[in-house]
């Protein structure tokens, strides 16, 4: 099961608590926002309408444990760990001929800050670093 990522730059949040959603007001700023909304809600709502969920963000997931194990678990080595166990998870899942289903849930928000500079931006996204 995994859950959205929101953006919480000029959110509001108390003691890891989110009290206000606000949009930012620099435009790199609102262009994150939008950018997470499309891959992160409209993306993974329709991917896992069709059960075809490609990945779980590694930011939020819940993974049922006997399951993992049945895969081999994270493996270090994969580029995308995340991307690697789901890929994994249905493949085996299929091939056993289980009922399953891979779940998205948009009202379970994690958060992150996002750069506020162009400069800082572009350095997060050409190193895949925190911003």
């Amino acid at each position: 099961m995994g859950g959205i990522v929101r953006i919480l730059n000029n959110c509001t949040v108390t003691n890891g608590e989110l009290k206000e959603v606000r949009l930012p007001k620099k435009p790199i700023e609102v262009l994150q926002v939008i950018e997470y909304l499309r891959a992160f809600l409209v993306g993974r709502e329709a991917w896992a309408g069709f059960n075809m969920l490609p990945i779980i963000s590694g930011a939020f997931g819940i993974f049922q444990r006997d399951l993992v194990k049945q895969v081999g678990g994270f493996r270090t080595h994969a580029v995308g760990e995340d991307l690697d166990l789901v890929i994994r998870l249905h493949r085996h899942l299929q091939e056993e001929g289980r009922p399953y289903h891979i779940n998205f849930i948009p009202i379970l928000p994690a958060g992150r800050r996002r750069p506020q500079t162009w400069l800082r931006w572009r350095d997060s996204e050409r190193v895949g670093t925190k911003a």
